[in-house]
């Protein structure tokens, strides 16, 4: 992975700043930890010269005040506005936290918009449990019929009324302020949230959002119409980044499934719209016909098909032409008032449309899903090429700060975003002492499909059962998925003393709070957490201190070998000359870095990070790890382990 050593890596010997630098970027803090004064440095020249700036550091460089101090100043000095995007809810209080220290230190007014997703600051009851498509036509159809007191009360005929106004000038006075409090200021008002919170975004400073707040277009074209603000004087910084690329793929896919067109078949029905059902009826069975023809007769999962194969179906199982079917669709939406059957049906047109468009770097696929003993048809419209969306936004904004523990290689995630080459590319080595970890890969098992036998799982139980019996406190095991954690546990859970919390599909915020707090309360006595290395834990929590004394992690959790992984690997390696690195090996390791990252959180936690699977020694995999990690390879382990936690 020669990739890693061409970006400027800087050690941790790096210069410490002065006062003067400190004061020079609205640093907080009265001292700067190692790396700061580069990555402000950096930062800055990069923002005076509108260029675009990828860093990799580690935990405990100071990421998020490094990239803010710099970008307020800037933005101050030059009347432009900061976009800090994150996908972590809990990642706006640490943005609006930092900020409250630079207001305060230096007496700037510095004023903030933290937003979230718009049905989360929604006041009408139920909101917040209806689908996005769902609820976006209950938002539409509430203000279009006036039933809104909330949003009929933000203007006094084409003007904003006083309540409004008044609402606006307590925001600005008590600014920063984070998304709740927000919140609960404009409550007090009867006002719409969102709509109040857009129209600060015209005063503010920084605003605070999701991913999809400036990369869906859609969204991001209304928010910063409602907010008056120019696309050209954004400085957005976007936070743990590795995420961005599967993001914007999702956004940018769409597809059809068999159980929501028979949603639309049930409410057809029940509103007796017997011609348009029989319409719905006949692109159902036609689908479902051909998925069983060609999947399930012969024995396959998944097909590539192309735009034709479906335009040729439909046509056939309806007798009328492509646009004929979508123009029918579109006048039976103006037939539906309740949001959430506009919703089902929507999702039909939409995909309708977007099957339509020839995209570069997308693929079709005809694969199914299960509802108990019934398979039913799913039709994907694939985005593979996350640069596409993305380079659109990056090219029409002052400049863009990409930054995370995991952004390696940078040279990788200019690609996949679309920067441009004249791109700044940094990584940065650990601040922390290495005497305070053991990273070990212990070269025995694997998490292949070829060798998921009985004898491999009972291997890699032993292994577990043995370092849980010297490991003190609380241990996280990542395991590669679901069905991979399910079948080895049962080899470990029995053999040792401390008590299993497991993560599952489908938990809510609150299931996974719960258990977090829960698994805290055992550190003395220990417990362990079992969980995914693609899943919520891997990276959603912080256990600094003796909260977490080790991570093991198991397998490698590489990509399904299904049609999208190989024809993304085709992709890459048709454009980038780097298919199976940037398609498959590296957002393993990516993943598998994240995870480990859960361990040590400050610069005096200590803790063990154990890799279990023979591919970590293989080079393609292993010139992945931090050049600093110092990894020991070993199958006679429990030595080192039980040496490590016996110094202090």
């Amino acid at each position: 992975m020669k990739d890693f050593k061409s970006a400027d890596k800087l050690n941790k010997d790096t210069k410490i700043g002065t006062e003067n630098n400190m004061n020079k970027f609205l640093f907080p803090f009265d001292n700067l930890r190692t790396c700061q004064t580069d990555f402000m440095n950096t930062y800055f020249d990069a923002l005076k010269n509108k260029k675009n700036l990828i860093i990799s550091a580690p935990t405990g460089v100071g990421k998020t005040v490094a990239a803010l101090s710099p970008a307020i100043t800037y933005a101050l000095e030059n009347k432009k506005k900061v976009f800090f995007l994150t996908s972590r809810t809990t990642q706006h209080k640490a943005v609006i936290d930092t900020i409250k220290l630079i207001q305060n230190k230096f007496g700037k007014k510095i004023i903030v918009l933290d937003l979230i997703g718009k049905k989360w600051m929604c006041n009408q009851p139920n909101a917040q449990i209806m689908n996005n498509g769902e609820f976006s036509n209950f938002c539409k159809l509430h203000r279009e019929t006036g039933s809104c007191k909330y949003f009929t009360n933000l203007k006094n005929k084409s003007e904003f009324s006083n309540l409004t106004k008044n609402a606006l000038t307590e925001l600005k006075q008590k600014s920063p302020l984070d998304v709740n409090e927000s919140i609960k200021i404009i409550y007090g008002y009867n006002l719409c949230n969102y709509e109040v919170s857009t129209l600060l975004g015209s005063d503010a400073n920084v605003v605070i959002g999701d991913y999809f707040h400036l990369f869906n277009p859609s969204i991001c074209s209304k928010l910063l119409k409602k907010s008056k603000i120019d696309i050209d004087d954004l400085l957005v910084i976007v936070d743990e980044a590795h995420n961005l690329p599967s993001r914007i793929k999702d956004l940018g896919s769409f597809s059809l499934n068999g159980l929501s067109l028979s949603r639309l078949q049930k409410i057809l029905a029940q509103k007796l719209f017997n011609s348009e059902l029989e319409l719905v009826d006949n692109i159902f069975t036609g689908l479902q016909n051909y998925m069983e023809h060609n999947l399930i007769r012969h024995r396959i999962e998944e097909l590539e098909i192309t735009k034709n194969d479906l335009y040729d179906l439909i046509e056939k199982s309806t007798k009328l032409s492509y646009d004929q079917i979508i123009d029918t669709l579109i006048e039976l939406d103006k037939k539906f008032d309740e949001p959430k059957h506009k919703s089902v049906l929507q999702n039909l047109i939409d995909f309708l449309l977007e099957w339509e468009i020839d995209k570069q770097g997308y693929i079709r696929i005809l694969n199914y899903s299960e509802l108990g003993s019934k398979k039913l048809f799913k039709f994907s419209f694939a985005c593979l090429d996350s640069s596409i969306i993305c380079k659109e936004l990056i090219n029409s904004v002052h400049s863009t700060l990409m930054m995370s523990a995991t952004l390696n290689p940078t040279s990788m995630y200019k690609d996949l975003l679309g920067f441009s080459d004249d791109v700044i590319l940094k990584e940065y080595e650990t601040t922390f002492s290495n005497n305070n970890r053991l990273n070990l890969i212990i070269p025995e098992t694997s998490s292949r499909y070829t060798m998921r036998t009985e004898t491999n799982f009972k291997k890699i139980g032993e292994h577990i059962s043995n370092l849980l019996n010297n490991i003190p406190g609380n241990v996280s095991i990542f395991f590669p998925s679901y069905k991979f954690k399910d079948m080895v546990a049962p080899y470990f859970q029995y053999k040792n003393n401390k008590t299993i919390f497991n993560e599952f599909p489908g938990m809510t915020k609150v299931d996974r709070s719960d258990l977090i707090k829960n698994f805290i309360s055992y550190k003395e006595i220990g417990a362990v957490l079992l969980a995914v290395s693609n899943g919520s834990f891997a990276e959603g929590i912080d256990l600094p201190g003796d909260q977490l004394q080790g991570v093991i992690i198991v397998g490698l959790p590489l990509g399904t070998p299904n049609l999208i992984t190989k024809r993304t690997i085709d992709f890459y390696q048709k454009k980038y000359g780097q298919g199976w690195n940037y398609g498959y090996i590296y957002p393993a390791m990516s993943k598998t870095i994240q995870s480990a990252g859960r361990c040590i959180r400050t610069e005096s936690d200590r803790g063990v990070i154990i890799f279990i699977d023979e591919r970590y020694i293989h080079s393609n995999y292993y010139s992945c790890f931090p050049n600093d990690w110092h990894i020991k390879i070993s199958k006679e382990y429990t030595e080192l382990v039980n040496s490590f936690f016996k110094i202090k």
